[in-house]
């Protein structure tokens, strides 16, 4: 069960990071990122699923003030770099992922 719960967790912080990605430079995060056993699709009309190691989980993300937020909840700073999108993951580093083809 706690395991179960960090993995919600964290997945809650990825999801607010990634959504941050589509509003930086002007660079759109619709669509799906890659990182080992977790996926991001970002569709057009603000909703996401995040699947991570078989668990899908879905929900509405916002970009506001250069900042993503999903299901509400606060803003994480994001860059995207060709097919590469990294978040800051709000003082606990940084995750990469990678534009799936």
């Amino acid at each position: 069960m706690k395991t179960t719960t960090k993995l919600l967790a964290v997945l809650l912080v990825l999801t607010m990071a990634c959504g941050l990605l589509a509003s930086c430079g002007g660079k759109s995060i619709v669509g799906k990122w890659e990182s080992g056993t977790m996926t991001y699709e970002f569709k057009g009309d603000g909703t996401y699923t995040l699947t991570v190691a078989g668990q899908t989980t879905e929900g509405k993300y916002e970009i506001k003030d250069g900042k993503l937020s999903f299901d509400g909840l606060g803003g994480l700073a994001y860059s995207v770099s060709g097919d590469k999108l990294t978040i800051n993951l709000m003082g606990m580093g940084e995750m990469e992922f990678t534009k799936a083809k």
